[in-house]
């Protein structure tokens, strides 16, 4: 039997080293790769899937303070704005107002086409329908009435006093004033005064 040279043997070990390297990487590495890139695609996915979840959280979050700060203020306004039944109280309770401070209501005149309020100077106010404007912002609306009366200009600066006192929003337009032909010592004004009128509603 013929020994083989170093040439041969060297041959023969490298074969087999790189059938050995071959083997390792086929059936050990290769599997374990496969299996790591796996794992880092999960990881990836579920890192996401946390960065998604954490941003609805967050987004909820911030919509939850909105809402919040929302009802704040819905309460805040409700608490300087006429419900309804304010208005039509406050309203019959202007000939009082004006007798309180000497000057006299002459009249009390609804300004809507499709009267929100009809009645006289006796108190005799009825709440009727009145269909939304445009510009009306949701259940807050503008309620212009238009207002006459009479007496000396002190009572009548008394009476525009008493109207800013209180806790309802309301402005005054459209205002003008002359001597009365009565009683030249009096005045006669005319002016429109807006409630501000809400409707309240659960958020």
């Amino acid at each position: 039997m013929t020994s083989l040279n170093t040439r041969e043997r060297l041959l023969i070990y490298a074969v087999i080293l790189l059938a050995s390297g071959f083997l390792l990487y086929r059936f050990v590495i290769s599997p374990e790769l496969k299996l790591m890139s796996a794992a880092r695609f999960h990881s990836n996915s579920q890192q996401e899937l946390l960065k998604t979840k954490a941003e609805e959280i967050q987004h909820h979050s911030v919509l939850n303070d909105m809402a919040q700060r929302l009802r704040e203020r819905v309460t805040e306004t409700t608490r300087i704005l006429f419900s309804r039944e304010e208005a039509v109280d406050f309203l019959r309770l202007l000939p009082q107002l004006t007798s309180q401070t000497g000057s006299v209501l002459i009249g009390i005149y609804p300004r809507y086409t499709e009267n929100f309020l009809t009645g006289d100077t006796d108190g005799n106010l009825e709440v009727k329908t009145k269909t939304p404007e445009e510009g009306d912002v949701g259940s807050y609306m503008r309620m212009p009435v238009q207002i006459a009366i009479r007496g000396r200009y002190s009572e009548i600066v008394r009476f525009l006093e008493q109207l800013e006192e209180r806790e309802q929003l309301m402005t005054v337009s459209e205002f003008h004033i002359e001597t009365a032909s009565e009683s030249p010592a009096e005045v006669n004004a005319g002016f429109v005064l807006n409630l501000y009128v809400y409707e309240h509603e659960e958020i």
